[in-house]
């Protein structure tokens, strides 16, 4: 980006184009290192434990329990949060930069980059009336996977419980997929949080370089 090297006056003091500009810039810094903080909030998954009931089909109610992890709805919850966060970078490029177009032709450009806007705009609304992929997404259930080598432990014990214990929580991996309106699977929603990290990122950089 090229500065301008007009001067401006702002509360009594004399401030270049390009001033003014660099400072906008660093508040758009600190807004990284907020979402930096997000992003590991929400793959830290250890906590106390949770548990669940499943009913069979013959009707026997089975209560299964993970050890060492925490609230999966608490984990939906902040995925959810932060992909509103990502997205709502747009509006602090836009507020902060001159070309602000820009920021809607690399939104557009891209096709991840569309459906992050459509999925924040969904959870921010509770419906989505107009989607800028035309693929109408949504997301889908968290699940969590024990990998074989992470098991610590199975017991079944004679009262229909079963009891699941991972060695350590956060070598468990977590899975939100995406879904358009056919329900197709499009991507999944930490797989999404991670391009689109890296493609503000770059966004950023490029608006840096002078």
């Amino acid at each position: 980006m090229v500065f301008q090297s007009n001067i401006v006056v702002r509360g009594g003091r004399v401030k270049s184009d390009a001033v003014i500009q660099h400072m906008r810039l660093l508040e758009v810094e600190k807004l990284f290192k907020k979402l930096n903080r997000f992003s590991s909030k929400i793959t830290d998954i250890d906590g106390p434990g949770i548990s669940w009931k499943y009913t069979s089909d013959k009707g026997d109610i089975i209560k299964y329990s993970i050890t060492k992890i925490r609230d999966l709805e608490g984990i939906q919850d902040d995925v959810e949060n932060y992909l509103i966060w990502l997205w709502n970078l747009k509006d602090y490029f836009k507020s902060n930069i001159k070309n602000k177009s820009s920021v809607e032709e690399f939104v557009n450009s891209n096709l991840n980059m569309k459906i992050l806007a459509d999925v924040a705009n969904r959870l921010k609304h509770f419906k989505l009336t107009s989607s800028r992929s035309k693929l109408f997404p949504k997301l889908g259930k968290l699940k969590i996977v024990i990998p074989h080598e992470n098991f610590a432990r199975i017991t079944f014990s004679d009262k229909n419980k079963v009891k699941l214990e991972p060695f350590e929580a956060n070598k468990c991996e977590l899975y939100l997929p995406i879904f358009d309106n056919e329900e197709n699977e499009l991507i999944d929603s930490f797989d999404l949080i991670n391009f689109a990290e890296i493609e503000w990122r770059k966004y950023f950089n490029n608006l840096k370089v002078v």
